[in-house]
Protein backbone atom coordinates (compact mmCIF):
# COMPACT_ATOMS: atom_id res chain seq x y z
CA UNK A 1 0.00 0.00 0.00
CA UNK A 2 2.83 2.24 0.88
CA UNK A 3 4.61 1.27 -2.30
CA UNK A 4 1.36 2.58 -4.28
CA UNK A 5 0.77 5.82 -2.14
CA UNK A 6 4.73 6.98 -2.47
CA UNK A 7 4.27 8.60 -6.24
CA UNK A 8 1.54 10.30 -5.25
CA UNK A 9 2.34 11.59 -2.07
CA UNK A 10 5.76 13.12 -3.62
CA UNK A 11 3.80 14.79 -6.40
CA UNK A 12 1.99 16.78 -4.08
CA UNK A 13 4.74 17.56 -2.07
CA UNK A 14 6.65 18.88 -5.31
CA UNK A 15 3.44 20.81 -6.25
CA UNK A 16 3.30 22.18 -2.98
CA UNK A 17 7.24 23.03 -2.35
CA UNK A 18 7.06 24.94 -5.91
CA UNK A 19 3.64 27.00 -4.64
CA UNK A 20 5.77 28.25 -1.74
CA UNK A 21 8.80 29.09 -3.58
CA UNK A 22 7.03 30.95 -6.22
CA UNK A 23 4.88 33.08 -3.29
CA UNK A 24 8.44 33.82 -2.04
CA UNK A 25 9.81 35.67 -5.28
CA UNK A 26 10.24 38.91 -5.42
CA UNK A 27 8.13 40.57 -7.99
CA UNK A 28 9.82 41.56 -11.12
CA UNK A 29 10.59 45.32 -11.66
CA UNK A 30 12.06 45.37 -15.08
CA UNK A 31 13.68 43.12 -17.52
CA UNK A 32 14.47 40.13 -14.79
CA UNK A 33 15.55 42.54 -12.21
CA UNK A 34 13.35 42.09 -9.04
CA UNK A 35 12.22 44.37 -6.30
CA UNK A 36 14.28 44.38 -3.03
CA UNK A 37 17.39 42.69 -5.03
CA UNK A 38 20.60 43.15 -3.84
CA UNK A 39 22.64 46.12 -5.33
CA UNK A 40 25.68 43.35 -6.63
CA UNK A 41 22.94 41.20 -7.94
CA UNK A 42 21.35 44.08 -9.80
CA UNK A 43 24.46 45.32 -10.84
CA UNK A 44 25.43 42.14 -12.15
CA UNK A 45 22.81 41.03 -13.70
CA UNK A 46 22.90 44.32 -15.96
CA UNK A 47 26.29 43.08 -16.93
CA UNK A 48 24.74 39.64 -18.49
CA UNK A 49 22.18 41.07 -19.86
CA UNK A 50 23.76 44.74 -21.06
CA UNK A 51 22.62 45.12 -24.84
CA UNK A 52 19.16 43.96 -23.78
CA UNK A 53 19.00 47.27 -21.22
CA UNK A 54 21.25 49.34 -23.39
CA UNK A 55 18.21 49.08 -26.20
CA UNK A 56 14.81 49.34 -24.78
CA UNK A 57 12.07 49.34 -27.36
CA UNK A 58 8.97 51.47 -26.48
CA UNK A 59 7.67 51.23 -30.11
CA UNK A 60 8.95 52.13 -33.61
CA UNK A 61 12.10 53.74 -33.29
CA UNK A 62 11.32 54.74 -29.88
CA UNK A 63 14.40 52.65 -27.65
CA UNK A 64 15.19 54.40 -24.50
CA UNK A 65 18.45 53.20 -22.26
CA UNK A 66 18.69 51.94 -18.54
CA UNK A 67 22.12 52.28 -16.79
CA UNK A 68 23.00 50.83 -13.40
CA UNK A 69 24.34 54.43 -11.94
CA UNK A 70 20.13 55.25 -12.86
CA UNK A 71 18.97 52.90 -10.38
CA UNK A 72 17.23 53.25 -7.19
CA UNK A 73 18.06 51.91 -3.99
CA UNK A 74 16.71 52.13 -0.81
CA UNK A 75 19.26 51.65 2.36
CA UNK A 76 21.85 51.91 -0.65
CA UNK A 77 21.82 48.11 -1.74
CA UNK A 78 17.83 47.36 -1.93
CA UNK A 79 16.76 47.52 -5.95
CA UNK A 80 13.82 49.57 -5.58
CA UNK A 81 13.28 51.06 -9.10
CA UNK A 82 15.09 51.76 -12.43
CA UNK A 83 15.66 55.37 -14.66
CA UNK A 84 15.73 55.55 -18.01
CA UNK A 85 16.39 58.27 -20.53
CA UNK A 86 16.27 58.59 -24.41
CA UNK A 87 19.23 56.27 -25.86
CA UNK A 88 21.87 59.11 -26.48
CA UNK A 89 19.69 62.03 -26.18
CA UNK A 90 20.97 62.89 -22.33
CA UNK A 91 23.61 65.36 -23.42
CA UNK A 92 21.44 67.28 -26.37
CA UNK A 93 17.98 66.32 -25.34
CA UNK A 94 15.22 65.95 -28.02
CA UNK A 95 13.18 67.63 -30.47
CA UNK A 96 9.86 68.82 -29.44
CA UNK A 97 7.89 66.98 -32.22
CA UNK A 98 9.82 63.39 -31.35
CA UNK A 99 9.45 63.67 -27.83
CA UNK A 100 5.52 63.92 -28.43
CA UNK A 101 5.76 61.07 -30.37
CA UNK A 102 8.06 59.09 -28.08
CA UNK A 103 5.51 60.13 -25.04
CA UNK A 104 2.04 58.86 -27.38
CA UNK A 105 4.17 55.56 -27.78
CA UNK A 106 4.90 54.25 -24.66
CA UNK A 107 1.88 55.32 -23.06
CA UNK A 108 0.43 53.08 -25.72
CA UNK A 109 3.43 50.37 -25.17
CA UNK A 110 2.15 49.86 -21.41
CA UNK A 111 -1.40 50.48 -21.25
CA UNK A 112 -2.77 48.73 -25.03
CA UNK A 113 0.28 46.28 -25.12
CA UNK A 114 0.74 45.37 -21.85
CA UNK A 115 -2.48 46.09 -19.96
CA UNK A 116 -0.84 48.47 -17.24
CA UNK A 117 -3.78 50.98 -15.66
CA UNK A 118 -3.73 55.12 -15.91
CA UNK A 119 -3.60 55.70 -12.27
CA UNK A 120 -2.80 59.80 -13.06
CA UNK A 121 -2.67 61.51 -16.27
CA UNK A 122 -1.81 65.32 -16.05
CA UNK A 123 -4.05 67.25 -18.33
CA UNK A 124 -0.65 68.28 -20.26
CA UNK A 125 1.40 65.12 -20.20
CA UNK A 126 1.87 65.05 -23.48
CA UNK A 127 2.97 68.86 -24.11
CA UNK A 128 6.16 69.45 -22.57
CA UNK A 129 6.39 73.20 -23.05
CA UNK A 130 2.78 73.67 -21.33
CA UNK A 131 3.33 70.73 -18.68
CA UNK A 132 6.82 72.19 -17.81
CA UNK A 133 5.76 76.24 -17.43
CA UNK A 134 2.51 74.97 -15.38
CA UNK A 135 5.01 73.24 -12.99
CA UNK A 136 2.68 70.10 -13.19
CA UNK A 137 4.76 67.35 -11.55
CA UNK A 138 3.08 63.76 -12.16
CA UNK A 139 2.96 63.87 -15.75
CA UNK A 140 1.62 59.54 -16.54
CA UNK A 141 1.65 57.35 -13.96
CA UNK A 142 1.02 53.69 -14.60
CA UNK A 143 0.31 50.64 -13.00
CA UNK A 144 1.39 47.34 -13.52
CA UNK A 145 -1.74 44.74 -13.65
CA UNK A 146 0.37 42.96 -10.57
CA UNK A 147 -0.43 46.38 -8.78
CA UNK A 148 3.58 46.09 -7.86
CA UNK A 149 4.90 48.13 -9.86
CA UNK A 150 4.29 52.04 -11.43
CA UNK A 151 5.56 53.78 -14.19
CA UNK A 152 6.05 57.46 -13.92
CA UNK A 153 6.47 58.93 -17.50
CA UNK A 154 7.11 62.68 -17.58
CA UNK A 155 8.74 65.47 -19.42
CA UNK A 156 12.14 66.98 -18.12
CA UNK A 157 14.47 69.86 -18.44
CA UNK A 158 17.79 70.75 -17.74
CA UNK A 159 20.71 72.64 -18.04
CA UNK A 160 24.15 71.35 -19.93
CA UNK A 161 26.97 73.65 -21.11
CA UNK A 162 24.54 76.62 -20.52
CA UNK A 163 21.93 75.14 -23.27
CA UNK A 164 18.08 74.62 -21.77
CA UNK A 165 17.75 70.58 -22.97
CA UNK A 166 14.22 69.30 -22.97
CA UNK A 167 13.73 65.44 -22.51
CA UNK A 168 12.01 62.27 -21.07
CA UNK A 169 12.28 60.60 -18.11
CA UNK A 170 11.06 57.02 -17.02
CA UNK A 171 10.99 56.52 -13.90
CA UNK A 172 10.06 52.38 -12.96
CA UNK A 173 9.44 51.87 -9.07
CA UNK A 174 8.33 49.74 -7.07
CA UNK A 175 4.59 51.08 -5.69
CA UNK A 176 6.01 50.61 -2.17
CA UNK A 177 8.56 53.49 -3.27
CA UNK A 178 6.30 55.51 -5.32
CA UNK A 179 3.37 55.50 -2.25
CA UNK A 180 6.17 56.54 0.25
CA UNK A 181 8.05 59.03 -2.19
CA UNK A 182 4.16 60.74 -2.60
CA UNK A 183 3.81 60.47 1.26
CA UNK A 184 7.08 62.46 1.73
CA UNK A 185 6.00 65.04 -0.89
CA UNK A 186 9.65 63.92 -3.06
CA UNK A 187 6.83 63.29 -6.46
CA UNK A 188 4.16 65.95 -6.39
CA UNK A 189 1.76 67.36 -3.46
CA UNK A 190 0.98 64.41 -0.96
CA UNK A 191 -2.59 65.94 -1.51
CA UNK A 192 -2.31 64.69 -4.88
CA UNK A 193 -2.59 61.01 -3.78
CA UNK A 194 -6.02 61.08 -3.43
CA UNK A 195 -6.37 61.49 -7.36
CA UNK A 196 -4.58 58.44 -7.91
CA UNK A 197 -6.29 55.55 -8.89
CA UNK A 198 -4.44 53.32 -7.14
Amino acid sequence: MWQKMRPILMVVLLLNCSSIIGQNKSPELFRGLTIGMHKKNAEAHYQRNQKYFESVRFGDGVVFTAHPRNFVYTSMVKLEGVRMYPRFSELNGLRYDVILKYLDQIKSYFVEGLDYKIAYQSFYWNAPYKWLSKDYVLGLVLESPNKKTIIHVHPIEYVVYDAEVLNIQIDVLSKDLWIGLQRSGRIGEASQMVKLNL
